[in-house]
């Protein structure tokens, strides 16, 4: 694994947390892909960044933490990447359709990238959106 593999991977739920979105130019390539893409979410690193700002309204005191980062593929290089985090915070403003609620929300993320020249160049995404849902209390939770 290169010393860029596993820091490029881990830094890219950081622009979530303090809103810098700016951090992806360095992190994904300019022909990135994320996959699947979010609802409203056009393709590239553009699209990510512009998720930043409205989640960040949605829950201004999240905090996303990796629970877990895996490498594989290549022995040398790393080239294949699984990161599973958790974002915590309050639901304070309007997302996915469901207004603010003031609950605390707990959804969870896995995420497996595939990295080229240092960079990431493949998301494939998995969103609990459903959980977020059930938490906000847009969905039943039994």
């Amino acid at each position: 694994m290169t010393g860029h593999t596993r820091p490029s991977c881990a830094n890219a739920i950081v622009p979530f947390n303090p809103g810098e979105a700016g951090l992806y130019d360095a992190i994904l390539a300019p022909d990135w892909v994320d996959d699947p893409l979010a609802p409203g979410q056009r393709s590239g690193p553009g699209g990510l960044k512009d998720l930043v700002a409205p989640f960040r309204a949605a829950v201004p005191d999240d905090h996303v933490i990796n629970d877990e980062i895996l490498v594989a593929g290549d022995r040398v290089a790393g080239d294949r990447v699984a990161v599973h985090s958790t974002v915590r915070g309050t639901h304070r403003g309007a997302f996915f359709g469901v207004p603010a609620t003031g609950r605390p929300v707990t959804p969870r993320t896995c995420d497996f990238h595939r990295i080229a020249g240092g960079v990431i160049v493949v998301t494939w995404r998995l969103e609990d959106r459903f959980a977020f849902l059930q938490q906000v209390g847009a969905l039943p939770t039994r």
